[in-house]
């Protein structure tokens, strides 16, 4: 996978030559129409302890569960 367009105010380039499995959360978006304006955010999850932070409020227990299992795979 590779991004064609520079993305965000840094006019970041993505390039991954391996699969990689990626679980995300979208918690706002601004609807914007430039693509200077776009922000992805990544942020590696330890797997022993996913939560190292504390659990977004937001999330359920069910999500919550959910996610460590998918960690499991």
């Amino acid at each position: 996978m590779e991004s064609d367009k520079k993305i965000g105010i840094n006019q970041t380039n993505i390039e991954i030559k391996h699969i990689v499995d990626v679980f995300a959360h979208m918690y706002a978006h601004m609807d914007s129409e430039k693509i200077k304006d776009y922000a992805i955010i990544m942020k590696p999850v330890n797997i022993d302890d996913p939560f190292s932070y504390g659990v977004p409020e937001s999330w359920t227990k069910e999500e919550v569960e959910e996610f460590k299992e998918k960690l499991k795979k």
